[in-house]
């Protein structure tokens, strides 16, 4: 009996698939896109996601190492809809048409066959070029295989990498693109876009799909956190940049807060504010007419900010303010559209509290705790440097060009600590600048810092962010839900004190520890790698026998001043089997360094001492658990017994504290109750008598 051909069993597919709805469960797989996905997998797979979501269908992202394996036919994406399991963009796109779902629908037949004449071209031409850039550059080939074979092990790496190289130079020979050079290959690409542009000619988009566009676009985005390092959806153009901004800052139908504005311009500060923006406005390339214009709303949109919280907003010249709107301004809103606009980034963007500064020093000294010690032996703390920075969000140190596609980005990732990663990049990028600053004075590196941003060109913004991103991803994040409300959102948070600013290093919550131990793969839903732990007990040695974490390595602190040397031998040893663990691939490995106290300030003074040493060797990932054993021990609860080894109530200090106050509580209830019924006796002894 003879095998069906693909494309009957296709045809047969999509007759079967029209009869049924679409399944609101549909999932896309995909390979992993920080660590694994190529080039043109993913352009197909960003192409799918936005084809869909333009129809508003559902659907769910899902990760998998073995994705091409797991495909039909071997190629990504693939996505399983109810019964079906449909392979490639264009066998997805017509299993959708049979649906009823199409983006062409209104187009006449005319204009059908010219976009698939335009489509036919783009996929051609990018596609060759996608995988030539992938198999043929030399300076990327490293690259490629590196992703290719990163979730195999050796040797079968090298094997998989060789198969699809071999596959993929076989395919371009046959359609022959081999022959070409790199410059043929960036010539077609170019005539391309050369092509398309002439059809484009002065229109913004293709087919009147604009709405649509935007839309999936930037759902699009806000669903993959900028975590592409292959390519990126093109800069938002300035005609939709206000919706798109609007739509991510949620103000799109947040009603006129400047109606509570009396225009009234008598603020303590009115004069200072004035001639700032006449100052400001001065600056500016405007016609006379349009610079009042902005003066009006300047002042406007600035005093009735202050004036919408008088005891908690001053203006004060050099605070960003003014920096702030001028990307705004470019938009050419409305003014009230303007000024919710500039709340919106001010409540959500914008840290108010000092320990700000104090949270960047620390993720400084996380990632790169020899710059950080340099900066603090010059006593060049963030807050000289990094005020402005924070308070307009970059906007008074870069160029506007430069600011709109970073608030792009910005603004569809939505994290309010993105800020603090963009800060990192800016400062590590240029350690070795920073560094050779060394015979400056103070304030000249703090100048000089100042101006690091200015240096970003638009071309930077992409890589600058996608940096950030990974910073971001390479950092234990517990500490934002520690410090959101307090960093963003709690409007009488200046009077408050997180302690963060007497941190020893970047603390880690214990749910955090727990839960990415759990996590066996250590990939995150969106695909990114999870901080991996490498847990430090440095409890002295009879606590830790009495119940401890069973990944911990047990690092004694008391032997670094009782017994120097053999703590220095215990610490190559806590290195070898960190190694160890890592090149195993165990549960237990990690690259960042965790250390577990008692959770007692007096306590752990050596423990203190030991992760100082630590720092002070320039070791990098370098975090301490908060609250100790104490919390981990509490968080864990009745499931002490079962997740901690060697655990014994008897000796565990944890459960002696806790009987104690229990025993103490008991005989105080015990005693209370004692006393009530003697009182009752002599109550009624008494009455008896009289």
């Amino acid at each position: 009996m003879s095998t069906p051909s693909v494309l009957l069993a296709t045809s047969f597919q999509h007759e079967l698939g029209s009869q049924a709805e679409w399944d609101e469960d549909s999932t896309l797989y995909q390979p992993y896109e920080v660590e694994q996905i190529l080039m043109p997998d993913n352009a197909n797979c960003l192409s799918v996601r936005v084809f869909l979501k333009m129809l508003n269908l559902p659907l769910d992202i899902k990760y998998k190492t073995n994705a091409e394996y797991m495909s039909p036919n071997g190629k990504v994406p693939f996505i399983k809809c109810g019964q079906f399991v449909i392979a490639q963009l264009e066998s997805i796109i017509e299993f959708v048409q049979s649906k009823n779902y199409s983006l062409s629908k209104d187009l006449n037949n005319s204009e059908k066959d010219e976009m698939r004449t335009y489509m036919s071209s783009v996929n051609s031409v990018f596609g060759n070029a996608e995988s030539y850039i992938v198999w043929c550059d030399p300076d990327v080939v490293p690259i490629t295989s590196l992703r290719c074979g990163i979730v195999y092990p050796f040797p079968l790496n090298h094997w998989i990498t060789y198969i699809k190289k071999r596959a993929n130079k076989a395919r371009l020979n046959a359609l022959g693109w081999l022959k070409k050079s790199l410059d043929d290959v960036y010539s077609d690409v170019e005539k391309c876009c050369e092509f398309l542009s002439d059809r484009l000619g002065d229109s913004l988009y293709f087919f009147n799909v604009i709405e649509e566009l935007e839309t999936a676009l930037k759902e699009e985005y806000e669903n993959d956190g900028y975590s592409r390092t292959d390519e990126d959806v093109d800069n938002i153009t300035e005609i939709a940049r206000p919706n798109i901004w609007q739509s991510c800052l949620d103000v799109n139908n947040v009603e006129n807060k400047m109606d509570i504005f009396d225009d009234i311009f008598d603020l303590p500060e009115q004069a200072v504010l004035r001639e700032d923006c006449q100052h400001f406005v001065s600056k500016l390339g405007n016609n006379e007419e349009d610079k009042i214009s902005v003066l009006s709303d300047l002042e406007s949109i600035l005093t009735c900010h202050c004036k919408a919280l008088p005891n908690r907003r001053k203006y004060e010249s050099n605070n960003g303010w003014i920096d702030l709107l001028l990307p705004l301004i470019t938009l050419k809103l409305p003014r009230s559209c303007m000024y919710n606009l500039f709340e919106a980034i001010f409540d959500k963007f914008i840290p108010r509290h000092v320990d700000s500064f104090h949270l960047l020093r620390l993720l400084i000294l996380y990632h790169d705790p020899e710059l950080c010690n340099f900066l603090d032996t010059k006593k060049v703390t963030p807050d000289l440097y990094a005020k402005l920075w924070f308070q307009s969000l970059f906007a008074s140190s870069c160029n506007l060009t430069v600011i709109l596609s970073i608030w792009d980005l910005y603004f569809q990732k939505g994290d309010p600590f993105f800020i603090f990663f963009l800060a990192l990049v800016i400062i590590v990028n240029d350690r070795d600048l920073i560094l050779n600053l060394k015979d400056e004075t103070k304030s000249k590196i703090v100048e000089m810092i100042s101006l690091l941003p200015s240096n970003l060109t638009v071309e930077d913004v992409t890589d600058f962010c996608a940096l950030a991103q990974y910073y971001d991803s390479k950092t234990p994040s517990s500490f934002k839900k520690e410090l959101e409300t307090l960093l963003f959102k709690d409007i009488d948070c200046l009077d408050k004190d997180s302690k963060l600013s007497q941190a020893l290093c970047l603390p880690v919550s214990v749910m955090e520890l727990i839960s990415n131990s759990e996590e066996r793969n250590n990939i995150s839903d969106s695909g990114e790698e999870n901080v991996r732990f490498f847990l430090i007990d440095c409890r002295p040695a009879e606590q830790y026998n009495a119940g401890h974490p069973p990944t911990a390595f047990h690092l004694d602190c008391n032997l670094m001043l009782q017994e120097p040397n053999s703590f220095s031998t215990a610490v190559q040893g806590l290195l070898s089997c960190q190694r160890q663990a890592l090149a195993a691939n165990s549960k237990a490995g990690g690259e960042h360094l965790c250390f577990l106290g008692c959770g007692e300030l007096l306590a752990d003074q050596y423990t203190h001492m030991v992760v100082a040493s630590f720092l002070q060797k320039h070791t990098h990932y370098v975090s301490l658990l908060s609250g100790g054993y104490g919390a981990f021990h509490k968080y864990l609860g009745d499931s002490a017994d079962t997740y901690l080894w060697d655990h014994n109530e008897m000796l565990c200090p944890v459960c002696q504290k806790e009987n104690t106050s229990s025993n103490i509580q008991i005989s105080k209830k015990t005693s209370e109750i004692n006393g009530h019924i003697e009182k009752s006796e002599k109550s009624d002894i008494f009455g008896i008598i009289g």
